[in-house]
């Protein structure tokens, strides 16, 4: 049951009426798990969904409305992620500034796709996961799986706009090289 918009539920929340924060989690359970699920085991995904949504609600307070309640949650999210490589390759490495191109191939399937492009889709996001860096890699998920626009995801990221299209730009451009060299 869908009720209010983010923000009336986080008002609610932070009158102490704790369904509004529960009809958030409903709202955003689905596409954090996916998110996750990009860079992370099963089970990972699901404790990296745990620690978000526990961060947020110890967080609610500090939630400011002139941003997307949703733009907020994927910042904490994807510090969890970073925080998480870092524990567990003792170091992380957002290197590499690569280029673009095939922007409707990257895109998540949509219904009416045949089997094949959906296939081709995932193929591209799997690549994707193996050659890009985490900063380009979630630049590229939150720009086109999530929608989310280049000031969200600044935010997100903590870098410019600048500094979040060049990222997009390149890790375009190093997925569209290693793409092409497919057989």
């Amino acid at each position: 049951m869908e009720r209010g918009s983010d923000q009336e539920l986080v008002r609610q929340a932070l009158s102490g009426d704790e369904r509004g924060f529960e009809e958030l989690l409903r709202r955003y359970q689905t596409v954090l798990h996916r998110f996750f699920l990009q860079r992370h085991s099963h089970e990972e995904a699901l404790d990296l969904l745990q620690e978000t949504f526990l961060r947020a609600w110890q967080s609610l307070g500090r939630y400011q409305p002139q941003w997307a309640f949703s733009t907020w949650l994927f910042t904490i999210a994807y510090r969890q992620s970073v925080s998480h490589f870092r524990k567990k390759r003792g170091w992380f490495s957002q290197s590499f500034f690569q280029e673009p191109t095939m922007m409707e191939q990257i895109a998540a399937p949509l219904p009416e796709e045949t089997d094949e492009e959906s296939a081709e889709v995932e193929n591209l996001w799997t690549l994707a996961k193996t050659i890009l860096p985490e900063a380009q890699w979630s630049a590229l998920w939150l720009f086109y799986a999530e929608e989310k626009s280049v000031r969200e995801i600044a935010h997100i990221l903590r870098r410019t706009e600048t500094g979040v299209k060049t990222l997009l730009f390149r890790g375009r451009k190093k997925l569209q090289a290693q793409y092409n060299r497919k057989p």
